[in-house]
């Protein structure tokens, strides 16, 4: 049995549903059609940043360049770049294209949810990891590229080859308007929920 949410349909063009099957506690609220709608988009501009040349490398053996996250990830999986090959370093190479590739399944998974089995609680949930994965010092300043791009596990030794900062604020752009829309519509479910009918 599912309850219709006035709250969460005059903020985001519902109707919101809370499952009132479920014990009281534990009601997942669903996304209302707007905030699907919403979280749609802002789902696929994510997406749209995998092809798109946003990090600049300037790394003293390949110079200066301009990569997407699709040509980081395949060319490192392919062995096909020179930092893919560097057998001491294949654990930060790893770990970086580990973040890359988390960030945009995330997406993914987000994007089904939505347009599948659309919960609030599951897009907030995914969308504050995945935030917190690009936010991580280490993989923000992409340390781990860095200390294979110039062949060392020095970061001293190593200064700033990467520069993401683009890509970075789109991302999280992203996931804020993401997180904010689950979080609005769950907080305008549950205020609902405890008014007296």
């Amino acid at each position: 049995m599912r309850a219709e949410c006035e709250g969460p349909s005059k903020r985001f063009g519902g109707p919101g549903e809370v499952d009132t099957a479920a014990p009281e506690a534990h009601r997942p609220v669903r996304l209302g059609s707007l905030a699907r709608s919403l979280a749609v988009v802002a789902t696929l501009l994510g997406l749209a940043t995998f092809p798109l040349q946003l990090i600049t490398t300037a790394a003293p053996v390949l110079g200066e360049m301009r990569w997407s996250p699709l040509e980081l990830v395949t060319g490192i999986l392919a062995g096909a770049l020179p930092l893919g090959a560097m057998g001491h370093l294949t654990l930060w190479v790893s770990l970086a294209a580990f973040g890359f590739v988390f960030v945009y399944l995330a997406l993914v998974g987000i994007l089904v949810a939505v347009v599948v089995r659309p919960s609030s609680r599951f897009v907030l949930i995914t969308a504050l990891l995945a935030g917190s994965v690009i936010t991580e010092d280490s993989f923000l300043r992409f340390d781990s590229f860095q200390r294979a791009l110039c062949g060392s596990d020095s970061m001293a030794a190593c200064g700033q080859t990467i520069h993401a900062g683009l890509w970075s604020a789109m991302l999280l752009s992203v996931m804020g308007v993401l997180i904010a829309i689950a979080a609005l519509e769950t907080i305008a479910a549950k205020v609902l929920m405890t008014e007296p009918a």
